[in-house]
């Protein structure tokens, strides 16, 4: 998927450096995708990249339903019919996603520079979780409830520090506790059920998801993390002309 953002360029760089063949799309579904939509079929033909947008007008509801029935975390569940037909008649293909690229230093950013503790006890991660959670979440739990659902939280998150061996060393490289929480608690929890989707029209390949990667990519400070300095450095070493158009270039 073509975008005009960082993660995007970056699993274009991977996809030129492994030497195969690859077409890109771009989703049009709303404003959110409106510079995307401008920007990835010029990109695309400067490239000299096969590339369609494929617009959720076209997609069919039916699909969509099917797949909100088979997902408890829906993702991208109007644009599935869309990419079906697109792959029809490429069964042995594959769809590279690189969500995963979120785990490289975005993790609970923003709880890090409030002040929010180490998440390296249940108490800490309660808080992380609480003050993170999807804004829905937050209105339908009243405040006066706050309270007694972070101590239901306590032995669910010290049962997670145990089975996950958290901070134990099994992480390789200096991941700080931010960004392993991120990495293994939020990302389980949606990364899986968007891959579900993608079986409704292809094999879902995530050429990141080594963890010796990652753990290099969270060996890096907040704000090299914030900035995408390891992303940046790997389209570089792959294709500087890569960075000649502006990473989600300001208007």
């Amino acid at each position: 998927a073509l975008t005009a953002g960082l993660d995007s360029r970056a699993i274009l760089a991977v996809l030129e450096h492994a030497g195969v063949e690859f077409d890109t799309y771009t989703y049009s579904i709303d404003r959110k995708t409106r510079q995307d939509v401008e920007f990835a079929p010029r990109f695309a033909e400067q490239r000299a990249l096969t590339h369609r947008v494929l617009d959720v007008r076209d997609s069919v509801p039916a699909v969509a339903r099917r797949v909100v029935a088979a997902n408890y975390w829906p993702h991208h569940a109007r644009v599935a019919s869309m990419l079906m037909r697109w792959l029809q008649d490429q069964p042995d293909s594959a769809v590279v996603t690189g969500h995963l690229l979120e785990i490289g230093g975005r993790g609970y950013q923003q709880q890090y520079r409030d002040g929010f503790a180490p998440p390296v006890s249940p108490g800490a991660m309660a808080d992380i979780y609480l003050e993170t959670m999807h804004p829905k979440t937050k209105r339908a739990l009243p405040v006066e409830h706050r309270d007694a659902y972070r101590q239901q939280l306590l032995p669910i998150f010290a049962e997670f520090m145990e089975e996950t061996r958290f901070l134990s060393g099994s992480v390789v490289g200096g991941m700080p506790s931010y960004n392993q929480l991120y990495w293994e608690f939020r990302m389980a929890a949606w990364h899986g059920p968007a891959l579900v989707e993608r079986d409704f029209y292809a094999e879902a390949l995530i050429p990141f998801n080594v963890r010796s990667i990652f753990s290099a990519m969270q060996a890096v400070t907040f704000e090299e993390g914030r900035c995408g300095s390891v992303l940046f450095r790997l389209i570089e070493m792959v294709d500087p002309t890569l960075l000649d158009v502006p990473i989600n270039p300001h208007k």
